[in-house]
């Protein structure tokens, strides 16, 4: 599925679901390449962790952000 994809052309795409009228009216719809191959995963993941860690003011909880995730 192109809404699920990491590749740029995938992002902020094909929101609406199987109503994709109004992905076409608002421009964001993204028809499948089968010349592409899709990548799934997270964008920036890493860099969410090392920005939890880094606002953290203990080493503990530093080691916890990688541990628990940006969340």
């Amino acid at each position: 599925m192109v809404h699920h994809g990491a590749n740029r052309y995938c992002l902020d795409k094909n929101y609406a679901g199987f109503l994709i009228i109004w992905d076409r009216i608002f421009g964001t719809f993204e028809d499948l390449r089968p010349t592409k191959k899709i990548v799934y995963g997270l964008l920036f993941y890493y860099k969410l962790l090392w920005d939890k860690a880094a606002s953290m003011n203990t080493l503990k909880d530093k080691i916890f952000a990688f541990i628990k995730g940006p969340v």
